[in-house]
């Protein structure tokens, strides 16, 4: 097992076949992958981060500018906000949590902080569920996932996610310290695979981290439902 791939006693071995991907029996345009890489929020299970926005706002009086500034996540500046430096595993939770405790105008508690962050991860999507069994029959998927402790914890959790043990190996953002779409993250998790960018075909429901795949090499698919996605891999695969 790699040092960089986390919570799953679950993970097989990967295909040690050739580097390049190999072209589909009877039809010489499609190539297989060696490995499919999911994201996980907005993909996989469902995000909403409407209500405890809306709780933080209206109740406790957060500046609405100062939720997005907390909340920024696409590494796109070179000052972190608090949500980029704990995904990165540069700040702990209680950190973290404690710096929307300081946006809010009026006193919120620790415990509906955490709360209201953990309230926006949402159900797993049956529908992709069922094509994820169905592609680990034909091919090793694994999961990148932007995250930190605080969910983490609850995505582990088998008593809420059966997802995964679906999976060959997840690769979670706070403990391996580099965060989607940055190149580095994914050069970290390719070389935990011992794939080439070439061999993997990757999916988030992220334009901007799906770019960020895109330019390491690997092919980048933009997850807008689990029919669209279908259709997608069907230009590599047999589904």
């Amino acid at each position: 097992m790699s040092e960089f791939t986390v919570g799953t006693s679950w993970s097989s071995s990967l295909p040690h076949t050739s580097a390049a991907l190999k072209p589909m029996q009877g039809d010489s345009t499609r190539v297989t992958p060696r490995l499919i890489l999911f994201d996980i929020g907005g993909v996989i299970i469902d995000l909403d981060f409407r209500d405890a926005r809306m709780t933080l706002e209206s109740e406790y009086l957060m500046d609405p500018e100062t939720f997005v500034a907390l909340t920024r996540s696409g590494y796109q500046s070179e000052i972190l906000s608090v949500t980029e430096k704990v995904m990165i595993g540069a700040i702990g939770g209680e950190e973290y949590l404690a710096a929307f405790q300081r946006g809010c105008k009026r006193p919120v508690p620790l415990e509906t902080v955490q709360r209201l962050r953990e309230s926006m991860l949402g159900p797993e999507r049956p529908e992709m569920l069922e094509l994820l069994g169905q592609l680990k029959q034909r091919v090793p998927i694994a999961a990148f996932t932007n995250t930190m402790a605080l969910h983490w914890s609850l995505l582990m959790d088998p008593k809420i996610y059966t997802f995964p043990r679906l999976f060959d190996q997840i690769f979670a953002s706070h403990l391996i310290g580099e965060a989607k779409p940055r190149p580095q993250a994914f050069t970290k998790v390719l070389n935990a695979l011992g794939l080439g960018p070439e061999e993997v075909i990757f999916i988030d429901d992220s334009e901007l981290n799906v770019v960020g795949a895109a330019q390491v090499g690997m092919k980048a698919i933009v997850f807008r439902d689990a029919g669209t996605l279908r259709s997608e891999l069907g230009k590599y695969m047999d589904l």
